[in-house]
């Protein structure tokens, strides 16, 4: 939350603070999620042998495959993989029963 809190704090606005930086850091969920959703949209869309990047961590690579969409997977990265993160951020239900926020 960092300097803005602090200052907020310091200025006495207390509980006002807590939720000013609740909403902000709603929207940049909000946000991420709408970034993500856009780069999948745009890895579907996007020719065999292009440069794509992937929907998850921002990295750059090249699609193999016309259903290439993420750098990694459960196969290539085992338990921390972009597919896994991926799914289980962007879709509400998901977030919900993973109880991730």
């Amino acid at each position: 939350m960092g300097d803005e809190a602090d200052r907020l704090h310091e200025m006495g606005v207390g509980e006002e603070a807590n939720e000013y930086m609740q909403e902000l850091d709603d929207d940049r969920d909000i946000r991420m999620r709408i970034k993500a959703k856009d780069l999948y949209e745009d890895a579907t869309t996007a020719a065999t042998g292009s440069t794509i990047t992937c929907p998850s961590c921002g990295k750059a690579f090249t699609k193999n495959t016309y259903h290439n969409k993420f750098c990694s997977n459960q196969k290539t990265a085992g338990k921390n993989n972009c597919k896994d993160w991926y799914w289980n951020n962007v879709d509400d239900f998901r977030r919900e029963r993973n109880r991730i926020r």
